[in-house]
């Protein structure tokens, strides 16, 4: 089982929400399970705390800088947000395994995540929770937001969330065979001067 973060840890104490988040997935999934770590050069305070950790229950941390992959889009996402939202547009090209779990530094896990496999992701990209609230209505009332979702082709019934996801890698790449989609449409989205105001959850959907 593959689970995959990302952290850009400029302050240097930030890395103490990754920590526990990736805390809670050891202590409570008992299988092996390789939790994968984008991030870029600013990782310096928090690689040996979490290698400690990961050593600590047995299991296997893996560290991905991508901070250097691209570097002409990540300088151009920087000047609109926290690009670190963007690492996780990564994974397609440095994670090898066919699915995966993205949770969000800020997330909690109370449970196996083997629970995961009961989830059957055969025909689909994704299984994921619906993005629940005004937040659809809000970003209609604003023009730029409307030239983004016809840009990405959102559908409102079908957004959603991006803070946890199970992500079939595997189906993903087979669809788009000529490279990484998500870098593909960031890399548009940039070129083209459309307002992303929630980056990396409209690139996704």
């Amino acid at each position: 089982m593959d689970c995959i973060l990302s952290l850009r840890d400029e302050s240097g104490d930030y890395f103490i929400n990754t920590y526990m988040t990736v805390l809670s997935i050891f202590k409570n999934t008992a299988s092996r399970i390789n939790v994968h770590i984008m991030h870029d050069e600013t990782i310096t305070h928090a690689e040996k705390s979490l290698a400690e950790l990961a050593e600590r229950f047995g299991q296997r941390l893996i560290f991905h800088d991508v901070g250097s992959l691209d570097k002409a889009l990540l300088a151009g996402l920087s000047k609109r947000f926290n690009v670190a939202a963007a690492y996780r547009l990564f994974a397609l090209d440095c994670i090898e395994a066919d699915r995966a779990i993205y949770l969000d530094s800020d997330v909690i896990v109370k449970k196996d995540l083997k629970a995961f496999d009961e989830i059957g992701l055969d025909g689909y990209f994704v299984a994921a929770v619906k993005n629940i609230g005004g937040h659809w209505k809000n970003r209609q009332k604003e023009r730029n937001n409307k030239r983004t979702i016809e840009f990405l082709k959102l559908e409102r019934d079908a957004y959603f969330n991006s803070g946890m996801l199970f992500l079939n890698l595997k189906n993903i790449r087979a669809a788009h065979p000529d490279g990484n989609i998500f870098l593909k449409r960031m890399r548009e989205a940039v070129d083209d001067d459309i307002p992303l105001p929630y980056p990396d959850q409209d690139i996704i959907n």
